[in-house]
């Protein structure tokens, strides 16, 4: 703005008044107006410096965001290398993973075969491409495009099927079992299949002969004329031949497990399991008596001898068989009988019984025979036809020893003299009669078996040597 010019020369005070007062109130308003210019700058001002402040306060958060987000990028760059060193052991892992794999299956021995959901191959194993007749460049290929050296119809429909397992055989005849399962991936997702080939052919020869061999074993069982039985690890019974069903007349079904136990006598179950179990517990073999019901109701005596059956795989049970030894207890009760009137009857006649080997010349005397003969008892009766002879009188000894045994294969009989008191010889003479019966030994040749009867005291001339049946 500029201040209003003067006027030269002399004016009109009453003008030059008012100009001054015009010119006064042009500079008020021009004063104010640069007042209100100065508010209005310093609104602007102020206004500027709050939002200098403000953008500086944004500056300072804007910093400590910045600040933040570096500390948050430290972090990420820390988590990023803890990330990358965890990737490098997984990767690690991975390819040991692989190389276990890889040798695995190179090592297993076993045709394997894996394929992807488009029925293409992802890996085989070495075994696998000579039964498969494939290559290592196969590889990727489907596996329908190639012809097996093994019979596998259908193979495709069955991968897609999933079928758990085929039993095939290849061009030379071997047997094999198809297994096919799904590849499942980690997430449990099923992307494909995995084909592996068992060779069972050992197997089933294996089979074959077991069941030719049980088919043995019970054939015999069955004609064997004794009863069988075979138990498990749990004692119960499993089996039992056919003599033996036909012994109870029961079916197998009955007697299988403790079945059998109700055909043992009531009296004798308590000692019958009492010596099962304790053998069994003790893996030892065991032999008892007991009696046995038989199928029309009449209680028979047998014999049953128990065995473990120990193979490889460990103890497997126990295999028995029973004989009805009924028959033969009656037998030896009647020949205890025999033997015991028998007894009664050597010691109430005054009979002395011996054998004796005619191989040898050893001899067993019974104890009558010893004191008849004047000899003191030995242990065992052990004698000699030798010591008989001395004892037969000088004029009854026609023969020798061998005459006196007479015929090795018919009975005979003879009759001498023997000394009444040892001690005084001859003085006195006893007759006794011999009886001897000729006995088989197998191998051992012919024996005598006799026995010699005292008779009365013999008159001093007698001297002939009599014969015949005492």
């Amino acid at each position: 703005m500029v201040a209003p010019a003067g006027h030269e020369g002399h004016t009109d005070p009453g003008s030059e008044t008012g100009q001054l007062r015009q010119e006064l109130a042009s500079t008020r308003d021009y004063l104010q107006s640069l007042i209100e210019q100065q508010d209005a700058s310093n609104e602007e001002l102020r206004s500027a410096n709050e939002e200098i402040l403000s953008s500086n306060e944004e500056l300072q958060s804007t910093n400590e965001e910045l600040e933040t987000a570096k500390e948050e990028l430290q972090s990420t760059n820390e988590e990023l290398s803890t990330v990358n060193e965890q990737l490098q052991h997984r990767n690690l892992e991975l390819n040991q993973t692989t190389n276990d794999l890889q040798n695995l299956l190179t090592s297993a021995n076993l045709p394997v075969v894996m394929v992807g959901p488009d029925l293409r191959i992802r890996r085989l194993t070495p075994p696998a491409r000579k039964i498969m007749n494939l290559l290592p460049a196969d590889l990727g290929r489907p596996i329908g495009d190639f012809r097996a050296n093994v019979d596998l119809p259908d193979l495709e429909a069955l991968i897609v099927e999933v079928i758990d397992e085929v039993q095939v055989r290849d061009r030379a005849g071997r047997c094999y079992f198809l297994r096919i399962h799904p590849y499942r991936t980690a997430e449990n997702k099923i992307d494909g299949a995995v084909l592996v080939l068992l060779d069972i052919d050992e197997l089933k020869r294996g089979e074959a002969a077991l069941r030719e061999s049980e088919a043995r074993f019970r054939g015999l069982a069955d004609t064997a004329p004794v009863l069988i039985w075979i138990s498990d690890t749990d004692r119960r019974c499993t089996y039992f031949n056919q003599p033996w069903l036909d012994f109870t007349g029961r079916s197998l079904e009955q007697e299988l497990g403790d079945g059998w136990f109700e055909g043992v006598h009531p009296d004798d179950r308590a000692r019958c399991l009492g010596t099962y179990v304790d053998a069994f517990d003790a893996r030892r073999p065991f032999e008892m008596e007991y009696r046995l019901r038989r199928h029309d109701g009449d209680y028979r005596c047998v014999l049953d001898t128990g065995r473990p059956r120990m193979t490889s795989g460990g103890f497997e049970g126990y295999i028995g068989s029973c004989i009805d030894i009924t028959e033969r207890k009656r037998s030896e009760e009647a020949l205890r009988d025999s033997e015991e009137r028998l007894s009664l009857a050597i010691h109430g006649t005054e009979m002395g019984t011996w054998d004796s080997d005619l191989r040898t010349g050893k001899a067993i005397w019974s104890e009558t025979y010893f004191r008849i003969l004047g000899y003191q008892l030995v242990l065992g009766g052990e004698a000699t036809v030798e010591m008989q002879w001395e004892r037969v009188h000088p004029d009854d000894r026609e023969g020798g020893p061998t005459g006196y045994r007479g015929s090795e294969t018919e009975p005979h009989a003879l009759c001498f003299r023997i000394p009444y008191r040892p001690r005084r010889r001859w003085r006195g003479a006893l007759a006794v009669g011999v009886r001897a019966l000729p006995v088989r030994r197998g191998r051992r040749g012919a024996a005598l078996r006799g026995c010699l009867l005292r008779h009365q005291r013999a008159p001093r001339s007698q001297g002939a040597r009599a014969s015949g049946v005492p």
